[in-house]
């Protein structure tokens, strides 16, 4: 994490120090310095990027985090080409915007991977050519699937320090572990560096899909208008605001994809 921006990022506050938000008038803190579930929120300028008058606010609000996240990863981070080979550990909502974002790079095999089987539905539909249930032979599966030669990127959306630990082993020689789902801030994992060495593979780290806002969500909502990304069918739950706990609860236990807030 840049240094410049980690006391903003931890503490919640904004850019000069201050917080925008106050409850009873004593300030509160949020996530990332914006991320709120207030009926209105100051913002920075430069943070604010027209909506497209004809895309929904249901569809253009996942592209914050979820789309930009996945997509960017596939897109930008790991600068999937052509014909490789993608395997995606976790099929969330982040898991979902990966596959597609494979699919739109061109990759020739895109495996999906969860301990859920009835997400692997939601899975094709965004891009897997295959699905493995995680509690199988992960490694063996992979390598039958690429005839023994591995994945070109291995990208963890689960955040699991021992699922990322494992997902260097399903890499052929010179592939890339892409971690994008956010372990806990003491997680340390272990990695056969030998391996690493003689295999010549990469660990990259994976902040909001290396995106730029500005340049990107405007392309993201037009790649949506020409229907080469789906949006609408990333909502699974659409719930007024005091459904808050039930909406998280369904996505803990990977009954959604995800779920839209209205304060309707």
């Amino acid at each position: 994490m840049c240094e410049t921006y980690r006391p903003f990022l931890e503490k919640g506050t904004a850019m000069d120090g201050k917080s925008r938000l106050h409850l009873n008038g004593k300030p509160l803190t949020q996530f990332s310095t914006h991320s709120t579930f207030a009926e209105y929120a100051v913002v920075p300028e430069q943070a604010c990027i027209p909506l497209d008058p004809e895309v929904s606010l249901d569809a253009a609000s996942l592209v914050g985090c979820a789309v930009m996240t996945g997509v960017g990863a596939a897109v930008y981070t790991a600068q999937v080409r052509p014909g490789e080979t993608v395997v995606v550990f976790g099929c969330g909502g982040i898991g979902l915007n990966i596959l597609q974002g494979a699919a739109l790079c061109g990759a020739e095999i895109i495996v999906a991977i969860d301990t859920v089987p009835s997400k692997f539905d939601s899975a094709r539909m965004f891009g897997a050519t295959h699905t493995i249930n995680a509690k199988e032979d992960v490694r063996q599966g992979l390598l039958d699937l690429t005839d023994g030669r591995g994945i070109d990127h291995a990208f963890d959306a689960t955040g699991n320090p021992s699922v990322q630990e494992n997902a260097i082993y399903s890499l052929r020689r010179g592939g890339a572990l892409i971690l994008v789902g956010v372990a806990p801030h003491d997680a340390r994992v272990s990695i056969d560096t030998f391996r690493m060495h003689h295999q010549e593979t990469r660990v990259l780290g994976c902040f909001y899909g290396t995106g730029n806002c500005q340049r990107d969500f405007p392309r993201m909502i037009e790649l949506y208008k020409s229907g080469r990304l789906r949006l609408d069918e990333l909502i699974s739950r659409k719930s007024p605001l005091n459904e808050i706990n039930e909406v998280y609860a369904d996505m803990l236990a990977g009954k959604i994809n995800r779920g839209v807030l209205t304060l309707g």
